[in-house]
């Protein structure tokens, strides 16, 4: 198994968060587009099976993790407000993890925590049209999105990558996914973005642990044993081809563990599994595939306080 770190650069505001399994199936479709169904049924087909593994992080910003749950240290009434403060931070910097993964506490990387990058959020207004009437509707006739746009100084993020196939067609994969956008309004330009440099990764995944912090969006198996989470909410869409095909785009909302979340395991891994038959309600014959989602965990392993002694 090859570790990668790869160094991406935002080239504009984006509509959609970068999780893991949404930016696995679009690899996908971007080999879709560039060679066919033939070929991605074939790379697809040792992935799923389990002869090849290909895992992947959601996109975090550069120099951060996402924040591991830990169990909580003792209270102090005294640090009350700073203990509020603390609990609301998404993130850890990567040397503060690395640094104390040996015996890791949620005290001991309280210096490491950090808000993220300063991305400005915009909350678009979008009118309801009443399909019978060709109108708005006047009740219930307005709903907003959100879209984000990344501090110029801060457009730089990390994304990690395992896999047993060759790197370099995965990276032109990866250029032309961030040429066509990542998720909602790419064809309005959003979720662009750039490859600007990748490198083996060979401090992150190099230390033999009792638990695991998991990188991605991924699901629960009975291989996760005495996990810690959060859980979200994935709501799916089939990519424009597809939807246009199949007549249905929304996939049903999948129910996944958040980055962040730590756990022991039975086994070396791969953790998490590639979900299918229960993505979409309605895939008729001729879309030529079943849609399923990559839900495995990029998992990084590190050793708690209380276990290393």
């Amino acid at each position: 198994m090859d570790y990668w770190r790869i160094t991406l650069e935002l080239e504009g505001p984006y509509a959609t968060p970068f999780v893991s399994g949404m930016l696995f199936g679009e690899l996908c479709w971007a080999l879709v587009r560039r060679a066919g169904e033939s070929a991605v049924r074939d790379w697809l087909d040792p992935i799923r099976s389990g002869k090849e593994v290909l895992l992947l992080s959601d996109v975090l910003p550069e120099g951060l993790l996402p924040k591991p749950l830990l169990p909580a240290p003792p209270f102090d009434p005294k640090r009350a407000a700073e203990h509020k403060k603390l609990k609301k931070k998404p993130f850890v910097r990567r040397d503060a993890f690395l640094r104390h993964r040996e015996a890791l506490s949620a005290r001991a990387i309280e210096e490491g925590l950090a808000d993220g990058p300063n991305d400005l959020e915009h909350r678009l207004p979008h009118n309801v049209i009443d399909r019978q009437r060709g109108t708005v509707r006047e009740e219930a006739g307005l709903y907003f999105q959100d879209e984000y746009w990344p501090n110029p100084a801060e457009r730089r993020r990390d994304l990690y990558l395992a896999t047993t196939l060759p790197i370099d067609p995965i990276l032109d994969l990866l250029r032309a996914v961030g040429e066509w956008g990542h998720g909602r309004d790419s064809t309005f330009g959003r979720g662009r973005f750039r490859v600007v440099s990748h490198a083996p990764e060979r401090e992150l995944f190099a230390h033999r642990g009792t638990r695991f912090l998991s990188l991605s969006h991924g699901c629960w198996t009975e291989a996760l044993r005495a996990p810690r989470y959060k859980l979200a909410t994935h709501f799916g869409k089939l990519a424009i081809e597809a939807g246009m095909t199949c007549g249905r785009p929304w996939k049903r909302p999948l129910l996944l563990m958040k980055p962040g979340a730590t756990f022991a395991a039975d086994g070396p891994g791969p953790f998490g599994a590639w979900l299918e038959g229960i993505v979409h309600s309605d895939v008729p014959q001729a879309l030529g595939y079943t849609p399923g989602h990559h839900a495995f965990h990029l998992a990084v392993p590190y050793t708690e306080a209380r276990d290393a002694g």
